[in-house]
């Protein structure tokens, strides 16, 4: 059996967060919460996840001086992290000047946040042969196979 991948998911709203959780579950994540930036190093030491969702404003320490203090870390830089943002404008700061693994906007269409794991982690955990699948032509389902049905489809 294929071990689930790892993600921590930093968000100070705390409905956007468990959210976020449930439809990573649903597609085969083990992911873990966390409301304020504090703390999440040391939680992320002891489970070394797979890949971390940050948003930028949180309580505590922002999810900037978080990302830095993760790639400083010899033990934590290649961990992939995708930013989480309201703020459209933070887009271009997030990844080409901190140069973050992905930017996903807030509030987001669970495909966007799907296809950014999916490109850091390299795959989909679900297979689509499991799916309870209606045929939907109308959004263009019907001609996608493979993790891009996954990533329409779930969420």
């Amino acid at each position: 059996m294929t071990k689930s991948q790892r993600i921590v998911i930093v968000d100070d709203e705390k409905d956007v967060a468990m959210l976020t959780a449930k439809r990573l579950r649903a597609l085969g994540y083990e992911a873990t919460c966390f409301f304020k930036g504090e703390g999440v190093i040391e939680a992320i030491l002891s489970e070394l996840p797979d890949l971390v969702v940050l948003d930028i404003v949180l309580p505590g320490m922002s999810g900037y001086d978080l990302f830095e203090r993760l790639k400083a870390r010899d033990d934590t830089r290649q961990i992939p992290v995708i930013f989480f943002s309201a703020n459209p404008s933070n887009e271009i700061y997030c990844l080409k000047t901190l140069r973050a693994n992905g930017f996903v906007k807030k509030p987001y269409e669970g495909n966007a946040l799907s296809a950014a794991i999916v490109a850091c982690t390299g795959s989909a955990l679900m297979d689509v042969t499991s799916l309870p699948y209606k045929h939907q032509e109308r959004n263009g389902w019907a001609s996608l196979t493979g993790n891009e049905f996954v990533l329409r489809w779930v969420l």
